[in-house]
């Protein structure tokens, strides 16, 4: 399955609307909604004289930070919830502590415990890279650098869990140096050419977030998506090629389908 970039593109929710259909960090089958009452909003010191005060008059914006918990459809396991909000007019215009017309409180999520997942991690990916992934899924709500570096240094293991070598006996130097990750996509490269070009793509996302450069939601879920379709080709496709050689070797030898189907 492809990663739905339109879930994951969005950045708020209101009061009076659903949250975002985002799939359970835990179960992976439900959803996690909104449970009953259990959100509080915390104004800002601006907001709250103005909400006290009829006559009150700011140029500060209505806002607040927000912390509750989300419950699974499937699971019903909670998860924590947390960070920032404004208020709006019905016009969908944020509005001035004070504004006393009608009006809706919208949520900006920063924060999730446990993090969201962007795509499912399987068990057969490598614990090293599905390290690094996780620390990219718990900083994509916080820190698009951070996060894009994360995706950077999952390709890192990733190639050496393929076996591409780090470093090189410097015969100049007489000492070991090490391979730039630009290199280690090249050698990786002379037997996997397409993977290795999803790859070289990936590191110039990630390198963009090591370098301060403004990366945007968007971006990192290109980073994501490429990811994803590398980890199926190396690890998900193998596995179900496998299993698929196997189940047609026990058919044609029993010359009819199996009673006990193979796992």
């Amino acid at each position: 399955m492809t990663i739905n970039r339109e879930l994951w593109l969005k950045e708020s929710f209101t009061a009076k609307s659903k949250t975002p259909n985002w799939p359970c960090p835990i179960c992976h089958n439900g959803i996690i909604q909104k449970d009953g009452e259990s959100t509080k909003q915390l104004y800002s010191k601006e907001t709250e004289k103005g909400d006290r005060n009829l006559m009150y008059s700011s140029d500060a914006i209505a806002e607040f930070r927000f912390h509750g918990y989300l419950k699974c459809s499937n699971c019903l396991e909670r998860v924590v919830i947390a960070g920032k909000g404004n208020v709006q007019d019905s016009q969908g215009n944020v509005t001035r502590a004070g504004f006393k017309g009608d009006r809706y409180s919208v949520f900006y999520p920063k924060y999730f415990e446990p993090h969201l997942s962007i795509f499912t991690i399987t068990e057969n990916i490598p614990l090293s890279v599905a390290s690094e992934l996780n620390a990219a899924f718990s900083t994509f709500w916080i820190d698009n650098g951070a996060c894009g570096n994360k995706i950077r240094t999952a390709i890192e293991e990733l190639l050496t869990d393929q076996k591409v070598k780090r470093t090189y006996l410097n015969k100049k130097k007489k000492r070991r140096s090490s391979y730039s990750l630009h290199e280690r996509i090249e050698k990786f490269g002379a037997t996997h050419p397409d993977t290795a070009n999803h790859l070289l793509a990936i590191k110039w996302i990630g390198n963009s977030g090591t370098h301060g450069d403004n990366l945007s939601k968007s971006d990192l879920l290109d980073g994501f998506e490429l990811l994803k379709h590398v980890l199926d080709e190396l690890y998900n496709s193998k596995l179900q090629l496998a299993r698929l050689k196997k189940l047609s070797k026990a058919i044609i030898k029993r010359k009819g389908p199996l009673k006990n189907k193979l796992e």
